[in-house]
């Protein structure tokens, strides 16, 4: 038995005592803790649409915060203003740079350069190039160039890109 058995076997008042006093020490401590929230950080604004690991580097002179804490922190991105939103898979990318494959009046392709303003994964903002009224091929063919013809077909009630029924009846 260990030094600190035998002594409290002889003495349990000295123990419980000591117990209580660490208790209440301890509840008043973490009670005059501050609870601070900490001021708002300039950091640059990074766009993700998922949740990413990240180190932003915190003014902590007070020793507030303590090495291994967690944060919680939410960003605030500004909007972007005149931006549009296409597929990423509408993206081509070749040596002369960033293009969208558009359908104009003639059903005749018409490649347009585009600049990206802010990727979001699957789809992507765009801050020049296109105008709202342009006809975007979502998933252009290899070797698209301007001046293709194509055929414009209405999308199906109830069918998604793939083909499938959404409806939920079919048997398979």
């Amino acid at each position: 038995m260990s030094g600190y058995g035998r002594i409290a076997l002889r003495k349990p008042y000295t123990f419980v005592v000591l117990g209580l006093l660490v208790l209440i020490v301890g509840a008043l401590a973490a009670l005059r803790m501050p609870v601070d929230i900490f001021p708002s950080i300039d950091i640059p604004i990074i766009g993700v649409a998922w949740p990413t690991l990240m180190e932003i580097v915190v003014d902590n002179r007070d020793a507030q915060m303590m090495p291994g804490d967690y944060a919680s922190i939410h960003l605030q991105v500004a909007p972007i203003g005149n931006v549009l939103s296409v597929p990423a898979s509408a993206l081509i990318f070749n040596a002369r740079g960033l293009w969208v494959a558009t359908v104009g009046a003639d059903s005749r392709v018409v490649l347009k350069q585009v600049t990206i303003a802010r990727d979001l994964g699957p789809t992507v903002e765009l801050s020049a190039g296109l105008s709202a009224d342009d006809r975007v091929v979502e998933n252009p063919p290899d070797g698209v160039n301007t001046g293709d013809e194509v055929h414009v077909v209405s999308p199906v009630v109830g069918a998604t890109a793939s083909g499938r029924s959404t409806s939920g009846d079919e048997k398979g």
